[in-house]
């Protein structure tokens, strides 16, 4: 949710504001005749680690450590007319 606010009431009421924005989590719009010049966010204090993004994400359908029995092309040789 985003809260819009005057410029001249941000400026005179600015370190309220501030601390609000920090126990309410919410945006703040600043405006200048009504026409919105700023915004102003709350810092996300949880970090994001990498590790462990995707964890849940895949499922594994089959036994991914039996031997493939198809036969795949990349084990036989090139020969030059495959290449042409």
């Amino acid at each position: 949710m985003t809260i819009k606010i005057a410029i001249s009431q941000f400026k005179s009421h600015c370190f309220a504001i501030i601390e609000k924005l920090q126990t309410d989590k919410k945006s703040i719009i600043i405006t200048k005749r009504d026409r919105e010049i700023a915004q102003i966010l709350p810092v996300n204090t949880k970090q994001i680690s990498l590790f462990g993004m995707l964890k849940n994400k895949a499922k594994i359908k089959a036994d991914i450590l039996e031997p493939v029995e198809e036969k795949w092309n990349a084990a036989q040789p090139l020969n030059a007319s495959c290449l042409v």
